[in-house]
């Protein structure tokens, strides 16, 4: 089940909205090559990740690894700005039900059946308050699934698990069988504009859109990197991971593998059926708001797109279902991951250890799933009421500092106080080549990937134009996670509580 966890943590069938986005980001940029190469330094990261949940089967992840090897200040301070970004994007994808799942699906519905009362449907999704009542409700049903322990969580992530890559094998057997000249006739037939307009708008709009060039191509293996982020969510809950070394390297550096693969065969038949210059063209006049972009749908997402090209409503139910499926599951899974970040930290006594209180009959940290409840529907009244989530552009960013910070702590880690632990490890972690130890290797790497990553996402390609207030925010973060373990640290040691010993010892079973 690590593997099933790790793959809806990178949302698989949000593939069909990351390939668009990313084309339209980076118009010129051959994605084949650019996710190929986005797998090396992928893996740097994700193989030092599996070492370390081999050292520290323990839930919290990075709290734990960074605290345990360097300080626990500085493990809480990294592990803040990635529960952080748990958080937000549970409650951002609790709105992408309604924007990217059936509010495209029955608007392309509606398009495709010539119904009005389908395309009211979809303008139903677009609502606010729709959107905010749905999302509550979502976060609720779903979390009761994690209310409900490890079994009843898995069960309904491999649910949902078939449902997600049914649709992704399904769009891609539906694109390989589909004709160039069948897409571009059935998209002309429902579209309010033309597939050769598009491409001419995008040209006219500045697009280098047309054919492939390197700059975009190494640019977007920076966004292939993003996309597949998601393979580090079973290092949170490592306690729960049976047979580590096994179950963890199926669950980090499979998921690398098996996204990747899903993703280069998406990006070839789109490729093949709708043709690169459409895509890049329809992708960039929609991430950068020109108004010759006129689909029924915020982003020109591939699910749409396959609809309109193959004019099958059936397919396009199927497609929405899959995306609705993916985004239900990696609201499980980040709920799931960020209740033991909570429960990580008020076992060391960071926070009020209530919090670490499992229920007798499910063995969930239920006052956990509360806490992480209550933030999920803050982060849907945030997106949908206000702009606060603009000043969370730069979290990506913050996730590949604190990969950089881990890369530091597996540096040390050899070295210093573990190094007893170090040498009586298995051979995954305590291998050397020429005399060093792979993790340390893996270490230099990843601070190297880190901070190659971290300095791009800073672009304006990726991430609009530079904001000093946006980037101070992302900094705050980490200085809020630093400030409040010493705060808590104080505290604690006026009560009596030993958490300099709590602190410095592997953290229990």
């Amino acid at each position: 089940m690590a593997l099933v966890l790790n793959l809806f943590t990178i949302a698989p069938a949000l593939v069909l909205l990351w390939i668009v986005v990313g084309q339209g980001v980076f118009p010129g940029s051959n994605m084949l090559i650019s996710t190929a190469l986005a797998l090396g330094s992928s893996l740097v990261m994700a193989i030092m990740y599996y070492q370390f949940s081999t050292i520290f089967p323990r839930s919290g992840g990075d709290y734990v690894y960074i605290g345990r090897t360097l300080h626990p200040s500085l493990g809480m301070m990294c592990n803040f700005v990635v529960f952080l970004i748990f958080v937000s994007a549970a409650g951002l994808f609790a709105v992408y039900v309604s924007s990217f799942g059936f509010g495209p699906m029955f608007a392309i519905l509606g398009l495709l059946y010539g119904s009005s009362y389908l395309s009211s449907v979809a303008s139903s999704f677009t609502v606010p308050f729709n959107q905010f009542i749905l999302g509550i409700v979502l976060l609720v049903l779903l979390n009761v699934f994690v209310f409900l322990g490890t079994r009843m969580t898995f069960l309904a992530q491999k649910t949902l698990f078939v449902i997600t890559y049914l649709g992704i094998i399904v769009y891609i057997v539906a694109m390989a069988v589909t004709p160039h000249s069948s897409f571009v006739t059935n998209f002309n037939s429902v579209s309010s504009t033309s597939y050769d307009q598009i491409i001419a708008a995008a040209q006219s709009a500045g697009a280098n859109s047309v054919g492939y060039n390197w700059n975009d191509t190494f640019g977007a293996v920076v966004y292939a990197n993003l996309a597949v982020l998601g393979y580090i969510s079973t290092s949170y809950v490592g306690g729960e991971v049976r047979a580590p070394e096994k179950g963890q390297l199926l669950g980090i550096v499979g998921s690398v593998f098996v996204y990747i693969a899903f993703m280069i065969a998406a990006v070839g038949v789109t490729y093949l059926t709708m043709g690169h210059d459409f895509l890049a063209s329809i992708g960039y006049l929609a991430v950068n708001g020109n108004g010759n972009y006129t689909l029924p749908a915020p982003l020109p997402i591939l699910t749409a797109l396959a609809g309109m090209g193959t004019l099958s409503g059936p397919l396009e139910v199927l497609l929405g279902v899959a995306i609705i499926a993916t985004l239900f599951g990696c609201i499980i899974a980040l709920t799931f991951c960020s209740s033991r970040i909570i429960f990580a930290w008020a076992f060391d006594a960071v926070i009020p250890t209530k919090f670490a209180d499992v229920n007798e009959r499910f063995q969930s940290p239920h006052y956990s799933l509360i806490l992480m409840t209550v933030l999920e529907v803050f982060f849907v009244y945030l997106t949908i009421y206000t702009p606060a989530m603009a000043y969370l552009t730069y979290n990506v960013t913050g996730e590949f500092a604190v990969l950089a910070v881990l890369g530091v702590a597996a540096i040390v880690f050899p070295y210093r106080r573990w190094k007893s632990l170090f040498e009586a490890s298995s051979w995954v972690v305590n291998r050397k080549i020429a005399g060093v130890p792979v993790i340390v290797i893996m270490g230099v790497l990843s601070i190297l990937d880190g901070i190659w990553i971290a300095d791009a996402t800073l672009s304006p390609q990726i991430s609009g134009p530079f904001n000093p207030a946006y980037i101070s925010m992302t900094g705050l973060f980490f200085v809020a996670g630093f400030v409040y373990y010493w705060l808590s640290y104080v505290i604690q040691k006026r009560r009596g509580i030993p958490v300099d010993i709590m602190h410095s010892e592997v953290p229990p079973e």
